[in-house]
């Protein structure tokens, strides 16, 4: 017995010591949403994905190196007729000449690089802005979570004292609604004094049920904002939290969306130098080695006989037709 009596107070213990650690204050309520809240989370992880199409962006500046090789087997070598005037043979005839042995090979190094290509440029221009895009839906969505979640922890804050007031009235009525009875029972008072007692106790009552749902219901909004469980109490202390309310003057840029909608701005503007970037001409210059074998068969491969070609060259592009591009 003595040992069920200290488990059972020992879990009162723990159950007090639970309840005072989960009392928030509006900071903490903030700060919890700022780390829990799914849409803000969401909003960070895109954030954190531009940073790569950033880097994607600044990659394409490099050449595009590229290494082949392969090998053929010709199992019909195509046949070339030749005048056989060439090799002394009578006018009008000609003699047929294989082009090639039933194997070939080959590999290559290649290389191509925009020097002058101002799409990409755009692109990596772009890909900064949507990053501060994406930065800015991020500070817009926590300045706009940090006001509901100020809403709604003052409107649980005054809800809290309009059911402190409510059960307060109704206890007192109860008081007061005994001590009526106890006359009307004594003989002083008259059946309609207590039926006006009984009818005044019954409304204190719904009015203090009232004041417990709207609280129940102001927690909830408040759990919603903040993405906590909602099958754990939540506790807060307005008393220490809540701060003295000034108006301030109205300033466009302090609203929560300005900067958003800023860059959302300079963003479109961005896609439109973009689209117009395409018109430019693009220089880019390519440079290739290569090496072919061939023979009657697979050992060629190992042979030295393989025959190099190498070039570099400037291209030139010029945009004649594609308004499908803006």
């Amino acid at each position: 017995m003595k040992k069920t009596i200290i488990g059972i107070f020992a879990i009162l213990i723990m159950h007090i010591t639970n309840a005072q650690e989960k009392t928030m204050s509006l900071d903490s309520c903030i700060q919890y949403a700022f780390q829990h809240n799914r849409d803000l989370l969401i909003r960070e992880k895109n954030s954190s994905i531009d940073e790569d199409n950033i880097r994607a962006g600044k990659y394409q500046l490099l050449p595009d190196i590229t290494i082949n090789g392969g090998a053929d087997y010709y199992w019909k070598i195509p046949v070339q007729l030749f005048p056989a005037e060439i090799l002394g043979g009578q006018a009008g005839q000609f003699i047929p000449v294989k082009l090639g042995r039933p194997y070939i090979g080959n590999y290559s190094v290649e290389a191509d690089w925009d020097l002058i290509n101002m799409s990409k440029w755009k692109d990596i221009k772009l890909a900064l802005l949507q990053k501060q895009l994406a930065k800015g839906d991020v500070e817009a969505y926590k300045r706009e979570l940090e006001k509901n979640i100020r809403l709604s922890y003052y409107n649980v804050a005054l809800a809290k004292k309009k059911k402190a007031t409510a059960d307060s009235l109704y206890a007192s009525y109860v008081i007061v609604d005994s001590l009526i009875g106890q006359k009307f029972n004594e003989g002083v008072t008259d059946k309609i004094t207590r039926n006006q007692s009984k009818s005044l106790l019954s409304q204190e009552k719904r009015m203090a049920q009232a004041a417990t749902t709207d609280l129940s219901i102001a927690l909830l909004n408040l759990k919603v904002w903040m993405s906590y469980p909602f099958n754990m109490e939540l506790a807060i202390d307005p008393e220490k939290s809540l701060p003295d309310y000034s108006f301030a003057p109205f300033d466009a840029a302090a609203t929560p969306e300005y900067e958003l909608k800023q860059l959302t701005t300079e963003s479109e503007k961005q896609n439109w130098q973009k689209a117009k970037a395409a018109w430019i001409p693009k220089l880019s210059l390519q440079s290739g080695y290569s090496k072919t074998g061939f023979g009657d068969d697979l050992s060629f491969i190992s042979n030295d006989a393989w025959y190099p070609r190498g070039y570099e060259g400037l291209t030139l592009s010029v945009p004649l037709a594609g308004l499908y591009t803006l």
